[in-house]
Parts: C-alpha cells; structure tokens; sequence
C-alpha cells in the first residue's frame, strides 16, 4: 500500500514538473512555429520573376548583382563579363552593394537565380522577428511579444517588400540587431556591448544611409534617458559607440561612392515647396492608409506613450525618425512604399503594452475561451494577409517577360548609344536584353517632377536637342508615354524610324 502511495506521489511530481516545463517552454516553440510560418508566406510563387513589387528597384540591383557575379566567375566569357560590368556601370550607386554581393556568392554554388533573395530576404526578416522579441522579454510577457509579430510578419505590405530584390529587409534586421545590443549596452555599460551596438548601426547605415534616420534619433533618446543631460557626454563608450555608428559610411562616402550632389540636390533640397504644402502630408496620410491602415499607425502611437520607460525612449527615437525621413524624402514618402519599411517593426514593438495588457487578463485558467479566441484572431489576421498576397501575386505571370525582353535586345542595333523612353529607365532591356541605355528621356512623372522641385516646365525642344547628342538611335519602350508625349512625336518625325516591333519602336538619330 505504502509502495502504491509512493508511486502515485511520484508520477503526480513528475507530471507537474513536466507541466512546468512545458509552460516555460511553450512560447519559444510559439515563437519558432510563427517565424516559421511568416518564412514559409515569403515563399508563395518563389520563383517567380523580380517584376512583382517595385520593378525597377528590383532590376537595378539584379543588374549590379549580376555584374559582380560575373567579376567572380572562374573562366567567364570575357565579353559577357564586361557587358555585365558595362550595363551595372550605368547605374548610379550610393549605397554598398551588400545585398547585391551575397546574391552574387550564392549565384555561383546554385547559378544564377535572382528569385533566391525572396529566400536570403526572408531569412533576414524573420530575424529581425528574432530581435524583437529578444527586445520585447525586457519589458512585456513572451506572449505579448509573440502576438505583436503577427502584425511584424504577415501584413501583406512587408510581405511583398522583404520579397523584393532590394536591401531594406537586411537594413531592417541590423538597425533591430543594433537596438537589441544598445539595450545590452545600457545593462552592462561595457565596452564589448557598446562597441557591438556601434558596429552593428555602422553596418546598417553602410546598407542603406536612410537607416541613420532611425539609428540616430533612438539611441539618442535612449542614452539620455539612461545617463542623464549632465552624465552622457563624459562616457568615453557612449562617444566610440557613436563612431563607430557613422565612421564606416563616412569611409565608403569619401573612397568609394558616386557623388550624390545631383541626386540630394533633385530629391532632397529642391522639395522645400513639397514640404509645406498641405497636399504632402494628405498624400503621406493616404499613403500610409493603402499600405497598413491608419489605425495600426494610432494604435502605434498610444502604444509609445504608454510603454515602459527606456522602451518608450527607443520607440520616441523611432517615430521621430520616422517623421524626418518624411520631411528629408518628401516625394518619395507620398509616393514609394519601401520608404515606409521600418514603420512595420516600430508599429510593431509599438503595440507591445497593449498587448501586454490583454494578454495578461487572458492567463488565468478561466479565461481559456477567450483565450483561445484572441489566438484565432491572429491565426486569422495572418491567413487574410497570407491571401491578399496570394491574390496579387496570382494576377500575373511575369516569367514569360524575360523571353520577351530578350527578343527586343536582339532587334535594336548594338553599335551605339541608345536614348530611352520608358518606365523603368530602360532596365528591363539592360538585365533581360543585355543592351545599355547611355541616357533616358524623362517620362510623363518626371517632367512632373522636375516641375515640383522648381525645374521649370517641359522644354522638349531645348531638351532634345541637348539629349541627343552624342546618342545613335532613339529607343521607345513604352507605348503608353509616346502617346502621350506628343511634342516628342513631332520631334522624331523628321529622323527615320528603322525599327517597329512588338511594343518598342527604334529611330535613327545619326
């Protein structure tokens, strides 16, 4: 008898302690189940051509990716390597080709396939998932944290964007890796942990000098927070942190990169009439609502004003790096969505306390319904935005593109210059076509947008009198801007038309 009543009182232990253990470890396996799935949403219609969300970025950087892949080939063929080169040299580069040169490595293990970044990329985002909830255990339950990444993992606009071939998914992860060790920082006050955050900033500012919008202001705020007004400045750390943060883009600035005098001047100087119109920040607003929804963006907010303090000092640097990437992009935050990339995990780690709130009235055991309910809500939410972007990758078929791309490379001249008029600055012809464009024709947007920045309006003859020269054949790749840029028509009347095929029509300018 005794014997039995030991036995039971020993399974009865061995069970609760099984129990616990369970309970200790049921959100990292939760963790690991919606990383998974968030990964396996990213790789709906995997291979399909780098058309399907922001084209042009997207040939840019297979272009450029493509041409280092060919500078690491063994025994290349010569004239296929330099016309590479020569098609990536046309592109303008402000920015490390980071992403650009990984693809590069990969394309020689598995050949050249642009569709493996919706995989690198994926990889990227989810742990940058990762880091948010190692960020969020400091301050709300796992639980909290593993519900917020419902919002960070399938809404449809980041879905489509860390598929894309572009780096703001990889800028994304560093600018969260290096908040998660600005945090470890302020715990330890260490030189290991400050130079870490430093590095891992540099590096997310050398991928894309944007991200200094996002790193300065936060760490910032949180470093005043944690040393004080009167205390920050005379900790030698904070300072190499700092250096270490803004040294490598500096670097690449002065020995390696383009001059960006033209582009800062057209996007960012000449937009001061953008910037106090009322119709800027309608458009944001607009903006914003297509991609996410204006609630998530209030509910954001809230959620910053009633976060525990050191997190409500990195989420205050957040939001009003945000605000400036706005006021120094205007054009760009009213009219491209990849601009607003970093709002998904500051929304995300945004709606942490709210979380935290319910999740907290749903822990007892009576609440097991309702429980249960909040759970198939986000199950839901995630399967919606699963099948928004289902439905806008099913629409259209961009493999056959490439064939057709092909095709018109073969039949425009290759011994000349070409000017361009298209939509993607003729960068579909450069990947598919193999033919460089030695100058573009602006389209009917960047008249408008000449016009915006106090360019003056269109002078077509003026202007086509200066773009032609040294140029041998005027390239039209785009039907619907040469119907409506009737001036040019008129223009090119009087040179002959050599070459009218299928969408694309080729006149000789010598």
């Amino acid at each position: 008898m005794n014997e039995t009543h030991h036995f039971i009182k020993f399974l009865h232990y061995n069970l609760i302690t099984m129990t616990e253990k369970i309970k200790k470890t049921l959100p990292l396996i939760a963790l690991v189940a919606v990383l998974l799935l968030g990964f396996a949403v990213r790789m709906y219609d995997l291979t399909e051509a780098p058309l399907d969300w922001n084209h042009i970025r997207q040939m840019r950087d297979t272009t450029i990716a493509r041409s280092i892949y060919y500078q690491l080939l063994p025994n290349a063929d010569p004239e296929t390597a330099q016309q590479a080169h020569y098609l990536a040299s046309l592109q303008e580069v402000f920015e490390l080709p980071v992403l650009e040169t990984l693809m590069a490595f990969l394309y020689l293990i598995f050949g050249e396939l642009p569709w493996m970044v919706r995989i690198v990329n994926a990889l990227a985002w989810c742990l940058g998932g990762w880091f948010i909830y190692t960020i969020s255990k400091r301050h709300c339950s796992p639980w909290a944290a593993i519900s917020a990444l419902f919002f960070y993992l399938f809404l449809p606009f980041g879905v489509m964007t860390t598929r894309s071939f572009q780096p703001e998914g990889w800028m994304v992860m560093w600018i969260l890796l290096s908040y998660l060790l600005l945090f470890r920082f302020t715990e330890k006050d260490d030189w290991a942990s400050a130079v870490l955050a430093g590095l891992a900033a540099g590096w997310a500012i050398l991928i894309k000098p944007t991200a200094l919008l996002y790193v300065g202001p936060a760490f910032a705020s949180v470093v005043l927070m944690h040393f004080g007004w009167k205390d920050f400045w005379r900790n030698a750390k904070v300072w190499a942190m700092a250096a270490l943060s803004i040294l490598p883009v500096v670097i690449y600035s002065v020995f390696a990169a383009q001059s960006g005098s033209q582009h800062t001047d057209l996007w960012v100087l000449s937009m001061n009439d953008v910037r106090f119109s009322v119709q800027f920040y309608i458009d944001w607003m607009l903006n914003l609502k297509r991609l996410m929804g204006l609630t998530f963006v209030a509910v954001g907010i809230i959620g910053m004003m009633v976060a525990p303090r050191k997190l409500r000092s990195l989420l205050l640097g957040g939001w009003i790096g945000y605000i400036l990437s706005g006021l120094v992009y205007p054009v760009q935050f009213a009219t491209h969505d990849y601009y607003h990339i970093f709002i998904i995990p500051l929304i995300t780690l945004s709606l942490l306390p709210l979380f935290d709130f319910v999740t907290a009235k749903l822990t007892t055991d009576k609440q097991w319904f309702w429980r249960a309910a909040f759970t198939g809500v986000l199950i839901t939410g995630a399967g919606i935005g699963f099948l928004d972007v289902k439905q806008d990758l099913d629409l259209r078929d961009f493999r056959p593109e490439a064939a057709s791309w092909a095709a018109i490379g073969e039949q425009i001249p290759a011994d000349g210059c070409l000017l361009t008029l298209s939509t993607d600055y003729g960068l579909r012809l450069a990947y598919y076509g193999w033919r460089g464009t030695c100058q573009t024709w602006p389209a009917m947007l960047d008249f408008s947008l000449y016009e915006t920045a106090g360019k003056g309006t269109p002078d077509y003859e003026g202007r086509f009198v200066d773009s032609i020269k040294g140029m041998d054949y005027f390239v039209v790749l785009s039907m619907d801007e040469w119907n409506a840029q009737q001036p040019l028509q008129y223009l090119l009347a009087e040179y002959p038309l050599i070459v009218e095929g299928d969408g694309f029509l080729v006149f000789d300018l010598r």
